[in-house]
């Protein structure tokens, strides 16, 4: 009888035990979302949550009764946690594009969309955050001062024109590093994409582009040749795109896309929009700027100086067999060119497109004296016969 008794009081233990895993398994509380929308403009359809374990991009409305701007819901969900994000403006249960876009801070989860995170919770819990941001409040408005068309330029020495920040994309990482080491004479930006599908960096503006004064952009690339995987093209796109369409906007963007035809060594890039699309547009205020193509799982590690904008092209051309010669690159004096046939004007710019010297002459050898001019990179357009050739040099 003893030994019954003793089976009996263990099979009810486990049982026991086994209801309590279950229940303590499939228990739920809620779970008050709040989200700050201070520093963005909210769409007619309204704020959401959604995502990961929460459900479609527009189930669960946010609302801000009181008007100060903080959007809240309240949902019961299961303690184990899980994914989610915020949106704006979803129209319809599977409208990811709204989703705010926090790739590459730290409360993202690139392995899950870059959504958020919520851990394992054992009871009622609040939840506030910045919408866009890893932060409970939203920083100052960077743009509220700003007016104005842009006119962006970066030479990432500190001396940046009118870009409000930089963004990566689908696992992206860059950061401002030491160019010496790749043949610079100062700062430049690194890009490294780890194997992205559609892996890219932004920076975005303040105001909308005035595609009458700025629809030529240059730039100076370096794509690492170590750094490829798999055969992908070498080459760089610059797209103009609509901030406000969020996760949708390369669906109106305008691109141009430049072969780079060598590696490990520096090129000036030119995407000229004069004769595009662009040029009837008046919403574009984010520029993306992507290394050998999408849709691909390829790395790719690649540098960037001095992006400028303009309303000229400076004529470059990277495959032109030139009618004169020059050196030394970088210079730290006079910098000499020799010609074939009489140079007729030679004019250097600075990165900001200011023309800083300019100089006529009929002569096959010319010094140009660039001893008085800053550190940095310049452009030197160089009129030879009936063709105007532009060269980049640094500036030592």
């Amino acid at each position: 009888m003893r030994k019954i008794t003793l089976k009996i009081t263990k099979q009810i233990t486990l049982f026991c035990s086994l209801m309590l895993v279950f229940f303590a398994s499939a228990q739920t509380f809620d779970v008050t979302f709040n989200v700050d929308m201070t520093n963005e403009s909210v769409e007619p359809e309204g704020v959401f949550v959604g995502g990961g374990f929460i459900g479609n991009a527009n189930t669960y409305q946010m609302l801000d009764p009181d008007g100060d701007n903080i959007y809240s819901v309240t949902i019961n969900l299961s303690q184990s946690g899980g994914n989610y994000i915020f949106l704006n403006g979803p129209d319809n249960p599977a409208d990811w594009g709204a989703k705010e876009q926090i790739a590459g801070q730290e409360c993202s989860d690139p392995a899950n969309f870059d959504d958020r995170t919520l851990e394992p919770f054992t009871g009622p819990i609040s939840v506030t955050y910045c919408y866009g941001e890893c932060t409970v409040e939203c920083p100052a408005d960077s743009c509220a001062d700003v007016t104005g068309a842009p006119a962006i330029a970066d030479d990432f020495d500190g001396n940046s024109v009118d870009i409000d920040e930089y963004y990566g994309d689908n696992g992206v990482t860059y950061e401002i590093v030491d160019g010496a080491a790749f043949g610079a004479t100062s700062n430049v930006l690194r890009y490294v994409d780890n194997g992205g599908t559609y892996a890219n960096v932004q920076l975005k503006t303040c105001n909308k582009f005035d595609m009458s004064a700025t629809s030529v952009f240059t730039m100076d690339v370096y794509i690492d040749g170590s750094s490829l995987s798999g055969t992908q093209p070498n080459q760089v796109a610059f797209k103009l795109q609509n901030q406000e369409q969020g996760g949708n906007a390369w669906q109106s963007q305008v691109e141009l896309i430049v072969p780079i035809d060598a590696v490990n060594t520096w090129q000036t890039v030119e995407f000229d929009f004069r004769t595009t699309s662009a040029m009837q547009r008046d919403d574009f205020d984010q520029v993306v700027i992507q290394f050998n193509s999408e849709n691909n799982s390829d790395t790719v590690t690649a540098y960037i100086d001095n992006i400028q904008s303009s309303n000229e092209s400076l004529g470059l051309d990277g495959v032109l067999m030139r009618q004169f010669t020059y050196f030394p690159n970088p210079v730290k004096d006079q910098l000499t060119i020799k010609a074939q046939s009489d140079i007729k004007n030679i004019a250097v710019f600075n990165m900001l497109g200011q023309v800083v010297l300019h100089k006529s002459l009929y002569n096959k050898d010319c010094l140009v004296d660039m001893s008085t001019m800053q550190t940095g990179a310049y452009f030197v357009q160089v009129s030879v016969a009936d063709t105007i050739e532009t060269i980049r040099v640094m500036k030592k």
